[in-house]
């Protein structure tokens, strides 16, 4: 038993020497007062339920958008800012198109590794909601997500990074036709994003 122990300290040490971790500090390409602007693509679906004989199941979505986010001057690694995009579902069956206006804040645990920024990222706001099917009437709601990220940077202000996470794009759907009167909740969402990040 004793043996046991003295290997798992000596993991513990050897580990906590090989990978450190600052909560308060930001990873060493950013500053804070550093500016971060990201244009980003977005990969996701659109989900839906209708009435009895009306579902339409899910379809594939994409987006753009860009962000912009501030590394604020504090003693701990949080950034503010906004996002504005553009999302739709090509293949859904009523075409639906959003315009997504988010307010975001992110931790940057320190990682201390060169070049590296990692990230975890929350956002809310708005959907202004389309169809572009004459068919279907759509409107907007509330969006939110969260997301884990990392950058890299390549020089001193540019980064190409990636997120993994959920981002949630409300919409309310109505018929033109028959059902026009009535009204559902939809969605579309975001799993994937990538691009890149100027740092200012």
């Amino acid at each position: 038993m004793k043996r046991i122990a003295l290997v798992l300290l000596i993991f513990i040490v050897v580990a906590g020497a090989a990978f450190s971790f600052d909560p308060t500090t930001f990873p060493s390409p950013i500053q804070p007062g550093n500016i971060l602007v990201s244009p980003a693509f977005h990969l996701g679906g659109h989900s839906f339920n209708l009435p009895s004989g009306y579902s339409y199941g899910s379809a594939f979505g994409l987006g753009i958008s860009a962000a912009i986010d501030y590394a604020l001057p504090i003693p701990f690694a949080l950034s503010v800012g906004g996002e504005l995009g553009i999302i739709m579902a090509p293949g859904s069956v009523m075409t639906p198109m959003g315009i997504p206006i988010l307010a975001r804040i992110a931790w940057h645990p320190n990682f201390e590794v060169p070049n590296l920024d990692t990230y975890i990222r929350f956002k809310m706001g708005g959907n202004i909601g389309f169809a572009l099917d004459s068919n279907w009437k759509s409107g907007g709601g509330f969006a939110w997500g969260i997301n884990f990220g990392a950058r890299y940077f390549v020089s001193p202000t540019i980064a190409p990074f990636a997120e993994l996470g959920f981002t949630q794009y409300g919409f309310k759907i109505k018929e033109a036709g028959l059902l026009r009167n009535l009204s559902w909740p939809s969605y579309m969402f975001n799993i994937f994003t990538f691009g890149v990040t100027i740092r200012i």
